[in-house]
């Protein structure tokens, strides 16, 4: 799925789940950029809460790695 197609679906399940239960998404990606994307989408989309992969399950340098927790 693209990232805009992913948006569409975590909103249309969140507006179909209504507050009945807590909605928690995964926005993990192997891409940072697109991990953030996803991030910052679903705290506005009104999701309950995120889950999320450490850097260390994907295929980032090290250097990539030390550069994102320095910010």
């Amino acid at each position: 799925m693209t990232v805009e197609e992913k948006k569409a679906f975590i909103k249309e399940m969140i507006d179909y789940v209504n507050g009945r239960v807590n909605v928690i998404v995964g926005v993990g990606d192997t891409c940072l950029d697109n991990t953030m994307n996803l991030l910052k989408f679903v705290e506005g989309a009104g999701a309950d809460g995120v889950l999320l992969i450490n850097p260390y399950f994907s295929v980032y340098s090290t250097e990539m790695v030390e550069a994102r927790c320095a910010c």
